[in-house]
């Protein structure tokens, strides 16, 4: 994609003064036993694991080329991670900035990056909140859970028993907060990622995120240290859903009794395609292939990747154009953003399934059966 130096208006951005933070009132206070229990219990399955080495040491960090996004230092945090990385690039191509990103998006400030990602984790948290609330978990010293009682139930990680918790009843409030002070969720520093997805548990609620889960007393992070499709879903639609097909489905296992499996709602913002679904073990429904907003994540091999497109119209039924799409992989160490022109009506039968191709070709094909995908050469590669 582009580097050209052209910069987005000033105008697009907040610059709002320390003095208006006194606007920004919001209660605080220490985190309970019971709550950082609640919280380990929900994520382990028990409240004496704790976040993988992987967890730790990844913050929101952005690279400079491509200016948008952000590095992954190992695997893990890639489901969190490709997720807040999609809503950025929404706020930067049709959010409060809506650059001209006709030739690729350009090359951004420092601060112009800051108010995306402030921009991208408030609308997040608001929306899980059900746009009434949000909760910021950040590190405080004075919080300490390491009392007798507490080390008996909870291991301590240097993180959940230093939590300070601020409660926000106001959207603007929370973007002022984030914009203005930079606390611990947004920072390039390790740990920011274990801090946001602490506020995004916090703003939804323990309970109201079992409630939404197919198996209640599942976790949220496996053994492995890779997120469920519950974190998933609860970052793109705010709700804390296991499934990717529309709405929900009730099966009967004998007798009266029904089981409901729980989908998408709704349209989303931003959609997913998947490995899984070329590999037909899977479905996604439209309300994540066919999303408001020409972003997607790519789920393949248990990894998280961003596709998207500059422009809206190729969301349109009757658009017969060719067009370009840009794939952005935050794990990899060279060329992390690869592109591919799509023509989506180039051939009359469906595409028959071939698994030697590209995993991301599999995954457009889900979205375009009938395309020509050519990936486009980097000269600079």
């Amino acid at each position: 994609m582009s580097n050209k130096s052209t910069e987005p208006s000033s105008s697009h951005f907040i610059n709002v003064p320390c003095d208006l933070l006194s606007s920004v009132r919001a209660e605080e206070r220490f985190i309970t036993v019971d709550e950082a229990c609640a919280l380990r219990h929900l994520l382990f399955g028990n409240t004496m694991n704790s976040f993988t080495e992987a967890w730790t040491e990844q913050g929101f960090h952005f690279r400079s080329v491509p200016p948008y996004g952000f590095i992954q230092k190992k695997a893990g945090p890639c489901g969190v991670l490709a997720a807040v990385q999609a809503h950025v690039i929404y706020e930067l191509l049709f959010g409060y900035s809506h650059i001209d990103a006709e030739f690729g998006i350009p090359r951004l400030k420092s601060g112009e990056k800051v108010e995306a990602l402030a921009r991208a984790l408030a609308s997040i948290l608001w929306q899980a909140g059900d746009n009434e609330k949000a909760v910021v978990a950040m590190k405080r010293n004075g919080a300490d859970l390491s009392s007798s009682r507490a080390s008996t139930i909870l291991e301590v990680d240097g993180v959940i028993e230093h939590l300070q918790l601020k409660y926000f009843e106001c959207k603007s409030c929370l973007l002022e907060y984030f914009v203005n002070s930079k606390p611990e969720v947004m920072s390039d520093h390790d740990g920011s990622c274990i801090y946001f997805l602490y506020s995004l548990m916090l703003t939804r609620g323990v309970e109201k995120i079992r409630q939404e889960m197919d198996y209640p007393d599942s976790h949220l992070i496996g053994s492995d240290g890779y997120c469920s499709q519950e974190i998933i879903n609860l970052i793109l639609i705010g709700k804390a859903v296991p499934n990717l097909f529309d709405g929900d489905v009730e099966l009967n296992s004998g007798g009266a009794q029904t089981t409901r499996f729980r989908g998408i709602p709704s349209q989303s913002k931003i959609g997913l395609l998947s490995l899984y679904e070329y590999q037909e073990t899977c479905t996604v429904g439209n309300n994540l292939k066919n999303p408001k907003y020409p972003i997607w994540l790519v789920l393949a091999d248990s990894h998280f990747t961003v596709l998207f497109a500059m422009t809206k119209k190729i969301l349109k039924s009757k658009f017969r154009r060719t067009f370009i799409l840009y794939h952005y992989d935050g794990l990899a160490k060279k060329f992390a953003e690869t592109s591919y022109t799509i023509d989506p009506i180039a051939n009359f039968d469906a595409h028959e399934k071939d698994r030697s191709l590209p995993i991301v070709v599999q995954c457009i094909y889900t979205r375009w059966p009938h395309a020509s995908i050519k990936e486009i050469e980097d000269p600079k590669n």
